[in-house]
């Protein structure tokens, strides 16, 4: 058996069997029900199932539901030595989910899909392994990468999850095992320092796109958390 990266649907009907291989099933549209050691578990859009080798496992799906699965002889250590069964996905393995699906019903390519199978490896092996978000929560994070700019609050965090405050900020951090700000304050970095990386964007509006007044606030906070002024991390990390 050689890795695989395709592109499937299930049926209605409850199937049931083992592989001696490693599989993992990602949602592209739908969800599908699998039942791993006694328990049923809906995999959605935005999770990852891990199926481990010779584990017996039941599934069923709508037919319009649509999977990337990928059937692999190894996987990360990470992925060994821990027992969640279910995660929730990167962004960047999320958007390159996407990227399969265009690319696997384009035409075959030998090249071209080990080159995508190595590269979905790289994403696993920095993937981390977070439990499945609560709903309320994962829509909440769905918003903040959809605009990192908007001045957000934890007022208005929780009324997109339809929380008190009190209980917003402890689902928050059940969750994520850090504060609703925290998490805003890394996702803002990881964007700053992307596109002081990859691109030539000026300042002002790197800061505007991270959702800070003006360059000096937005310089004080970079340096807080990479410990080098925005101008010199660049410097230092562009190729």
């Amino acid at each position: 058996m050689r890795d695989l990266l395709s592109i499937r649907s299930y049926s209605k009907i409850l199937r049931k069997h083992k592989h001696s291989y490693y599989q993992l099933v990602l949602p592209l549209q739908g969800f599908i029900e699998i039942t791993i050691q006694n328990k049923t578990l809906r995999i959605r859009l935005g999770d990852c199932c891990v199926i481990k080798s010779e584990q017996f496992h039941s599934f069923k799906a709508d037919e319009e539901s649509r999977f990337i699965v990928a059937d692999l002889e190894q996987l990360p250590p990470h992925f060994i030595e821990n027992n969640v069964c279910v995660f929730s996905i990167s962004s960047p393995l999320k958007a390159y989910l996407y990227f399969l699906d265009n690319q696997l019903q384009h035409r075959i390519n030998d090249e071209i899909e080990k080159q995508s199978l190595d590269l979905f490896k790289r994403l696993l092996d920095r993937q981390s392994l977070n439990h499945q978000k609560d709903d309320r929560i994962e829509k909440v994070l769905h918003e903040i990468q959809q605009d990192l700019s908007y001045k957000w609050t934890i007022k208005k965090f929780a009324n997109l999850a339809c929380l008190s405050l009190s209980q917003f900020k402890a689902v928050f951090q059940n969750n994520l095992g850090m504060s609703p700000m925290q998490y805003l304050t890394i996702k803002r970095m990881e964007k700053a320092q992307a596109l002081l990386v990859h691109t030539d964007t000026p300042l002002s509006i790197i800061a505007e796109l991270t959702g800070y007044k003006d360059t000096a606030t937005f310089g004080r906070r970079f340096t807080l958390h990479f410990g080098q002024p925005p101008k010199t991390y660049a410097k230092n990390h562009k190729s």
